[in-house]
């Protein structure tokens, strides 16, 4: 980091290195997650894990009927500072429930019960667009029963179905949508289109109009189960299909978003890993992480990392049961560097377990054992990493304030934020995932200072730029058009 001084300015230039996290060392954050079961009445749980201290704690059990039951996706950091979710289960058909946390005043509350034309059953779980509304799907419920796709309004909480899918688009969406930096959502279901082996889809915000891209087949892949896909820094669309390939263990798979091109990336062979299926993660050194919930060198599953440029897969760890087995979850990057996730069965007790992957060199750490009480079983979902002093002792609320960014759009991936007045404490950078990719503790007492930033390891896309102030928070819009 360089220092220079000029009148009445304060400037910092920050240099990332290649290899290194985007993200400062604050190590006042903490996870956010979900098991499916487990907990006071074994329905699950939300809990908290300080990486620092290795501590987890229970901060809500779920309760069937009342609340929800059996989460099998993550949690969603809005802008607003509240984590949303859902649960497959509970709710008054049964069917699954909509919740949010509020982690400073420990608040949760119940949002609406899933259940016939409103959608039913959602594994998937939320995504934030960039009109700032939270999207989802449900496996079953709309007009046909082969699910839908809905639209929260974290202002109102008021909920609206915006899709029913009828098979032929798709039926049966299992993953969480993706806004890709044309402005569209995709996404994948499990069965349906031509074929009835799923499909891969885009849907615009605009038209409310769902356009089948591929049609998903037993060489190419079927039945895509892993929830998530990502933009790369590419600008392709990275997803897997646990089933079929050439060699029948599963695929990773590109789209180009211009071309339309769907491309085979990684054949799965057993060895390098078996039916993939967790969200993957690309970070700042360029690498796509994730993970096979079966094969390796044993049977357990694998993490893995791929190299967009070589198209080189690299085994980091093979599961063997007591260091954690099935991983399902995505991975999560903490203030320390390190990525974080979760597998559904092994460790200690066979409930599952916390793990970390350091990306400087690909080593592999189990760091907590989940048991019947702190929650077991957690599944697709990773976890959210949650800036502690961040919120711990305001509201969220808008705020207004003298902050510029530019230039607009930034082509090279080099911002500059121009701070104005005094008495900003923490600035952050969101894609529209709600994923952190940025966070830097800022000086209250200095007057006009500009950081200037480097996101080139990002992809292409809108991003939320939010800066907490003694106050409330301050929301800016950023592009990258590279």
């Amino acid at each position: 980091m360089k220092l220079i001084t000029i009148p009445g300015v304060y400037i910092l230039f920050f240099s990332f290195l290649v290899g290194c996290p985007l993200k400062s060392f604050s190590q006042t954050g903490s996870f956010y997650g979900l098991t499916n079961s487990g907990g006071d009445s074994s329905y699950g749980v939300i809990f908290q894990y300080v990486n620092t201290t290795g501590v987890l704690s229970v901060v809500h059990s779920f309760a069937g009927i009342t609340d929800g039951a059996h989460p099998t996706d993550g949690l969603l950091k809005a802008t607003n500072g509240t984590l949303y979710g859902v649960t497959l289960k509970g709710g008054i058909a049964d069917s699954g429930m909509l919740f949010s946390y509020y982690p400073p005043s420990n608040q949760y509350d119940t949002l609406m019960s899933f259940g016939g034309v409103n959608g039913s059953m959602p594994y998937g779980g939320l995504m934030q667009a960039s009109n700032g509304l939270l999207y989802g799907t449900t496996y079953y419920g709309g007009l046909y029963n082969k699910g839908v796709i809905y639209r929260l309004d974290p202002s109102t909480n008021t909920y609206s179905v915006l899709y029913d899918f009828d098979g032929t688009s798709g039926q049966n969406p299992e993953a969480t949508l993706l806004q890709a930096s044309n402005g569209l959502l995709y996404g994948t279901t499990l069965l349906g289109g031509v074929n009835g082996n799923g499909v891969l889809f885009k849907y615009s915000l605009i038209a409310n109009t769902i356009t089948r891209v591929k049609d998903m087949d037993s060489i190419t892949g079927r039945s895509p189960e892993g929830h998530h896909l990502i933009q790369g820094t590419d600008g392709l669309l990275y997803g897997t299909s646990e089933q079929n390939g050439v060699l029948g263990n599963g695929v990773m798979y590109t789209y180009n978003t211009s071309s339309g091109v769907f491309t085979e990336a990684v054949t799965f062979n057993g060895t390098n890993g078996q039916s993939p299926r967790g969200r993957l993660y690309q970070a700042a050194n360029g690498l796509i992480y994730g993970s096979a919930a079966m094969g390796g060198s044993g049977a357990d599953g694998n993490i893995f990392s791929y190299d967009p440029v070589s198209t080189n897969l690299t085994v980091l760890n093979n599961f063997t049961g007591a260091n954690g087995q099935t991983p399902l979850s995505g991975m999560s990057l903490a203030a320390d560097g390190l990525l974080y996730g979760t597998t559904m069965t092994g460790g200690t007790l066979n409930q599952g377990s916390i793990y970390t992957i350091n990306p400087a060199d690909g080593s592999f750490n189990m760091v907590y054992s989940f048991d019947s009480i702190s929650g077991d079983k957690p599944q697709y979902g990773a976890m959210v990493y949650y800036d502690n002093s961040a919120t711990a002792s305001k509201e969220i609320k808008k705020s207004t304030g003298n902050v510029l960014i530019y230039p607009v759009p930034s082509r090279d991936g080099f911002i500059t934020v121009a701070l104005n007045d005094a008495g900003y404490e923490l600035m952050s950078i969101y894609d529209m995932q709600g994923r952190e990719v940025y966070s830097q503790k800022l000086d209250v007492t200095v007057l006009n200072s500009s950081l200037h930033l480097s996101l080139a390891a990002q992809s292409s896309g809108l991003y939320l730029v939010r800066i907490m102030t003694k106050t409330g928070i301050i929301e800016r819009k950023l592009l990258l058009q590279k």
